[in-house]
């Protein structure tokens, strides 16, 4: 059985950020700070990792919309959308490479998508446009659901422009947003085992707990995931890295030996 004594005060967001990663007996302490303190201290943690993963991907959006307007050729053919239908004059499907994308126009329905072989591009049918970006899943917007207009080189490259700048903010909110749902979710995911851990080992400690020292437990696993997305490491292969660090430093905290000590004020 746990006998620690509660806490009432919580140390500086970099102390805690810092303890949490290093100090095993930490925990201890942790489960008993006010559940008030470690809500502040996840939302502040939410914060910081959620715009840096914001930041990385704008940055990356910014640099391909860059690319994609500079990469624009002059005779970029006109397309009409009326109805939710495009139109375009000239022979097709036509196909446009410009590094580092490629176009293709068909609407009248001869091709039916870019090609396995098109890693970056979009495709333009009679009835969408789809974008399709090496390691994101292809996304298709429907031009029945867009006004009708006539689509010229200059009006793509005011929409981009535009694109570019919207894109940090909305990038920013995006990835705040996915954090706040995602990574509770992650917590939940994971107690189960945090559970089994704590009845296995007859710790004692009870659910309230339990779940402020998984708060605190999520520092390493948010860590790791801000880490693999700014440089790029993100994929099938570890994709669930994050949750084994939320789940081993869970199981660290719940079975560290007791050892009382005051929490810095």
């Amino acid at each position: 059985m746990n006998t620690d004594t509660p806490n009432e005060k919580l140390p500086t967001f970099l102390e805690v950020f810092a303890q949490s990663i290093v100090r095993r007996d930490w925990y201890r302490q942790a489960a008993r700070v006010p559940t008030r303190s470690a809500v502040r201290y996840l939302i502040l943690l939410f914060l910081l990792t959620g715009t840096l993963t914001g930041a990385k991907h704008a940055m990356d959006a910014y640099a391909f919309l860059g690319e994609l307007a500079e990469n624009i050729p002059d005779d970029f053919p006109a397309l009409t959308i009326e109805k939710g239908k495009a139109s375009a004059a000239g022979p097709q499907p036509r196909t446009i490479t410009s590094k580092p994308v490629t176009l293709v126009i068909d609407t009248t329905g001869r091709q039916k998508s870019l090609g396995e072989d098109v890693p970056d591009g979009f495709f333009v049918s009679a009835d969408r446009v789809l974008v399709k970006r090496s390691g994101y899943e292809a996304e298709a917007l429907r031009f029945s659901d867009l006004p009708d207009a006539a689509i010229t080189r200059q009006a793509v490259l005011k929409l981009l422009d535009g694109a570019r700048t919207a894109v940090f903010p909305l990038a920013i909110a995006g990835s705040l947003a996915l954090t706040l749902v995602v990574k509770p979710a992650h917590l939940l995911l994971v107690s189960p085992f945090a559970f089994l851990i704590n009845w296995r080992g007859k710790q004692g400690w009870k659910t309230g707990e339990i779940f402020r020292m998984g708060a605190f437990a999520l520092t390493p696993a948010l860590l790791a995931d801000t880490f693999l997305t700014v440089t790029d490491l993100h994929g099938p292969v570890t994709f669930g890295f994050p949750l084994a660090v939320l789940a081993w430093y869970w199981a660290f905290g719940l079975t560290a030996p007791h050892r009382p000590a005051a929490v810095a004020s």
